[in-house]
C-alpha cells in the first residue's frame, strides 16, 4: 500500500539504521523500500515470565512449534534431603496459563488435545542460551503423553474440596523419581549438578494451537507428593526459580507458505522491490 511521503519522514532516521534495509525516495512521493533477509534470529526470548507452548500453521507463515527450557530450583533456594522424606508418591510438572490463555485458528474453542514430551537437559542452561534458535541437548525423556489443554476451567485433585487455577498437569515417569528419591542435597548448586534442566515441547493437534503459560505463577513448578514412615503425607515444590534461566526455542517451517522466499533466501540476497 502507498504510504505518503510526510509519514515515511518521520520513520526515517530509525530505518536508516535498520540493517538490510535501503530507501528510495522518488519524484512522485512514494517511498520504495528495497528489503534483504538476514540468516539472523535476534528473537531475545531469556528469563521471560510468560511463554506460549504448541504448534500453529497456516498457509501465509507456515508453521512454527515452540519448546521450552528451564532450569530448576529448590524450594526456598534451601537444601533438602529427598531421601529422608519417605517415600515418594509422585512428581507432577504443572504449568499455570498466562494471560493469553490460548489461541487456536477457531477462535470459538478454547481447548486442545496436545502432545507434550518432557526431557532432562545435559547442560546446564548458561547466560549464551537466551535466543528462540538457541537448544540444549536432551537426556532422559520424562513424560510423553497427549494432555488436554483448557485454560477456562480449574483443576479439582483427589481430597481437594474447591477448585485451582486452571493449569496443565504432567505425572513424571519413575526415572526422574528414582532419581530423585535418592538426592541429599545440601544447596541449589548440588542440586543443579544432578538436575540440569527439561525441556518441554508440545505438538498441538492439526497444528492449529498454542497455550500461554505462566513460569512464574505459585501453580507452576514440579510438585513432589510423598508420606512419611508414620503415613502423613506432604508436598514438596521445584520450582522455576526466579534468577534461574529460562528461554523458548522456536522451531519455524515456511515450506508452502507465503514466506517460502523469505526463508529460502540466502543471507544478504535482496528480494523484490515493493511499492507500500
Amino acid at each position: 500500500r502507498q504510504i505518503p511521503l510526510k509519514r515515511c519522514l518521520a520513520m526515517l532516521d530509525l530505518v536508516k539504521t535498520s540493517g538490510g534495509m535501503d530507501i528510495l525516495q522518488a519524484p512522485d512521493g512514494i517511498v520504495r523500500l528495497n528489503s534483504a533477509v538476514f540468516k539472523t534470529d535476534s528473537l531475545e526470548t531469556a528469563q521471560n515470565d510468560n511463554f506460549v507452548l504448541g504448534s500453529y500453521k497456516d498457509s501465509q507463515f507456515g508453521e512454527i512449534r515452540t519448546s521450552i527450557y528451564t532450569s530448576l530450583g529448590l524450594e526456598d533456594n534451601s537444601g533438602f534431603d529427598f531421601a529422608d522424606i519417605g517415600e515418594i508418591d509422585s512428581a507432577v510438572l504443572c504449568l499455570a496459563y498466562s494471560q493469553l490463555g490460548s489461541f487456536r485458528k477457531d477462535t470459538a474453542i478454547k481447548t486442545d488435545n496436545m502432545t507434550i514430551t518432557v526431557s532432562m537437559l545435559k547442560e546446564e542452561i548458561d547466560s549464551t542460551k537466551k535466543y528462540a534458535f538457541d537448544n540444549i541437548p536432551t537426556d532422559i525423556e520424562i513424560f510423553s503423553g497427549v494432555v488436554l489443554s483448557d485454560p477456562l476451567h480449574g483443576v479439582v485433585l483427589q481430597g481437594d474440596t474447591s477448585e485451582r487455577v486452571p493449569h496443565l498437569r504432567m505425572t513424571l515417569k519413575s526415572d526422574f523419581v528414582d532419581k530423585l528419591q535418592k538426592g541429599t542435597y545440601e544447596n541449589q548448586s548440588d542440586f543443579t549438578n544432578d538436575f540440569k534442566g527439561i525441556k518441554i515441547s508440545a505438538k498441538s493437534s492439526n497444528d492449529s494451537y498454542l497455550a500461554g503459560v505462566n513460569m512464574k505463577s505459585d501453580n507452576s513448578g514440579i510438585f513432589v507428593y510423598y508420606h512419611d514412615n508414620a503415613g502423613n503425607r506432604g508436598t514438596y515444590m521445584i520450582n522455576f526459580t526466579q534468577n534461574g534461566r529460562r528461554f523458548m526455542h522456536v522451531d519455524k517451517n515456511y515450506t508452502g507458505s507465503s514466506l517460502a522466499a523469505l526463508g529460502n533466501a540466502s543471507a544478504n540476497d535482496t528480494l523484490k522491490s515493493q511499492t507500500y
